[in-house]
């Protein structure tokens, strides 16, 4: 019984430490600017280190917010404080997917990272 309540414990431990690491790995990868294409022309979205973002739309003003990732969602306020609704996020070579609920319906949005 104790074997098996330690081996539990032991998985548990493990796996959070497993999902800390994906967290880490995620804040470090989304980093940079993303858009609906590789030149980013139409809008984009640049995330910072220090938990900034900023949306840069030609013809509009910037806008401008913070965002954080915890168990693989991502969470973003914009600039007057309001929350986007939150999405787990999947990162994979130059795609970034989003997929989360919005006013009670399912979105699935994929953005690229932006050529340099």
């Amino acid at each position: 019984m104790i074997r098996t309540a330690v081996a539990i414990l032991a998985l548990v431990a493990s796996a959070q430490l497993a999902l800390a690491a994906t967290d880490d790995a995620l804040k470090t990868e989304i980093l940079g600017s993303w858009g609906q294409e590789v030149t980013c022309s139409a809008a984009s979205i640049a995330f910072a280190a220090d938990g900034t973002l900023i949306f840069t739309r030609p013809g509009d003003s910037d806008k401008s917010g913070t965002w954080s990732i915890s168990e693989g969602v991502l969470s973003v306020t914009d600039e007057t404080g309001k929350p986007i609704p939150d999405a787990t996020i999947d990162i994979a070579g130059d795609d970034l997917t989003l997929r989360g609920t919005d006013r009670g319906k399912p979105f699935e949005q994929v953005l690229t990272r932006c050529a340099d």
